[in-house]
């Protein structure tokens, strides 16, 4: 629930609604905490794209590693490491990974901005309630509602209630 609804919701923002969602999960790494330490979720969208999502606390891994993956029928887009790749043999003619240039159009690296945002654990809360606020100023509706934020942990829910029933 903690990370995965973030991803679940990048993916659904990614390739629209999801149609099936099935979820396998176990506590065999850690199994003195409360949640489980490893989940596989596989979604099916209604326009028959589909998503995979593993998490897991019981990697021995060094730090954090978070990879994202997006293959389409024109190529490829990967984020790995904090690196950004675009594999396509349509553009490129050959299926070689090419580093894309993170920098914003103010000029700000992604990376650079990604890694300020995660040395401040206050910061992503900042920016929310400054956003909060701007749209209460404005009447402007807020970029993820309430509606959409409930339908992305209903299918997370929905993923527990499966890996339950195995």
């Amino acid at each position: 629930m903690g990370f995965g609804s973030h991803h679940v919701d990048l993916m659904q923002w990614l390739a629209g609604p999801i149609q099936d969602i099935d979820c396998y999960q176990n506590n065999r790494v850690w199994p003195d905490i409360e949640v489980e330490d490893t989940a596989v979720v596989i979604l099916r969208f209604l326009n028959k794209a589909i998503g995979c999502a593993l998490y897991t606390w019981g990697a021995r891994i060094e730090g954090q590693s978070e990879n994202f993956s997006v293959y389409g029928t024109g190529g490829s887009l990967v984020l790995q490491n904090e690196e950004l790749y675009h594999i396509s043999e349509k553009t490129y003619q050959d299926r070689q990974p090419r580093r894309l240039d993170t920098t914003r159009s103010d000029q700000q690296d992604i990376e650079a901005f990604g890694k300020e945002i995660a040395i401040s654990s206050l910061e992503p809360f900042v920016r929310q309630l400054q956003e909060f606020i701007h749209c209460v100023q404005t009447h402007q509706p807020p970029p993820v509602d309430g509606a959409a934020a409930t339908a992305t942990v209903e299918k997370i829910l929905q993923a527990y209630h499966m890996a339950s029933v195995k």
